[in-house]
């Protein structure tokens, strides 16, 4: 019988630029099983997830950069061990230095060849492999012992919000950051049914996606005013053998400055309106019986009244903003 085909090393591909991250992600699969990330806090997602046999990293990243993932990593049993491959292009020296002193394996300067970033990953691989074989495999029972503690210790490292949910809807784990931000004693939550504590979610955006997310099954992503807080949140949902993750973000600030532009710009489309509306009338009393010039009035009385709705709804926008400003009380 012919020996069956080895698995593919598994790699974390860690980028902030979407067009580099996909373009080498995709050469990259031809030999490997390539996760991707686009800062710190989505990599720890995808370790706990799937843990990688090497990660590459960029260290200059928004949320959490190459160096603090590196440094996390290190600190928790469980991921201290896997490769870790820097990268940039424009990083200080001190900060390659600094990632060089907490453990990183390797750095790579920006560019570099799509041939030497494979050379330098199958060098790293080999090198891990040799490692591995020299310590020996830890007991498999002490490795099941310190799994959930491991996974926590990531998770309280999350500058995003993060909990879990079981298939029936309960909380299994909750980190420190969205017990903060839901101000409910974490007690409170672990095994109580997420739409007993937040009724409020029911029939909204987050509960069609939550759904969706178990029911096809699929990674969803969504921002909505958050019914318990009510505050504006960027939530990502990833279905799991177990249930449901999310991890989610206040963005209420950021929201508050894109509403607050939209109205600024309707309120400078509502002022020439009212002229507009006025020149219409004076022209169709001045020309009543030009019914070629009526018609083209009327058309344009269409699109003025059309544009009005527009900015009609733009204003109401400030009223969303002014909600999701305000915390319950």
């Amino acid at each position: 019988m012919p020996e069956a085909p080895a698995a593919k090393p598994r790699l974390l591909f860690v980028e902030d630029e979407a067009t580099v991250r996909d373009h080498l992600a995709e050469k990259l699969s031809d030999q490997y099983v390539v996760d991707t990330a686009g800062n710190g806090n989505e990599a720890l997602l995808a370790v706990i997830r799937a843990k990688p046999a090497l990660v590459v990293s960029d260290i200059v990243m928004p949320d959490m950069d190459g160096v603090e993932l590196l440094k996390t990593l290190r600190e928790s049993p469980g991921t201290r061990a896997i490769p870790v491959l820097l990268t940039s292009g424009r990083a200080a020296d001190e900060y390659r230095i600094e990632g060089f002193n907490k453990g990183a394996d390797g750095f790579l300067a920006k560019p570099y060849t799509e041939r030497e970033l494979r050379a330098l990953i199958g060098s790293m691989l080999r090198s891990a492999k040799l490692r591995t074989e020299a310590a020996g495999r830890e007991a498999r029972d002490r490795a099941e012992q310190l799994a959930l503690s491991e996974r926590v210790a990531l998770f309280e490292r999350m500058t995003d919000c993060f909990y879990a949910l079981d298939r029936h809807w309960r909380f299994t784990y909750v980190n420190q950051r969205a017990v903060d931000f839901y101000a409910t004693p974490r007690a409170d939550l672990i095994g109580s049914g997420y739409w007993e504590v937040f009724p409020a979610a029911r029939g909204t955006l987050l509960e069609e996606q939550f759904l969706r997310a178990v029911q096809e099954p699929c990674s969803v992503s969504f921002e909505m005013i958050s019914p318990p807080a009510n505050r504006w949140i960027e939530v990502h949902a990833n279905p799991t053998t177990r249930g449901l993750a999310v991890n989610f973000r206040d963005i209420s600030q950021r929201k508050e400055l894109e509403i607050g532009l939209l109205t600024d710009l309707a309120q400078e489309l509502h002022d020439p309106l009212a002229p507009i509306r006025s020149g219409l009338q004076v022209l169709r009393r001045r020309l009543p019986g030009d019914q070629p010039v009526n018609q083209t009035l009327n058309a344009m009385a269409e699109q003025l009244s059309h544009l009005q709705n527009l900015v009609d709804q733009l204003h109401d926008l400030r009223l969303i903003s002014q909600r999701s400003s305000t915390l319950e009380r």
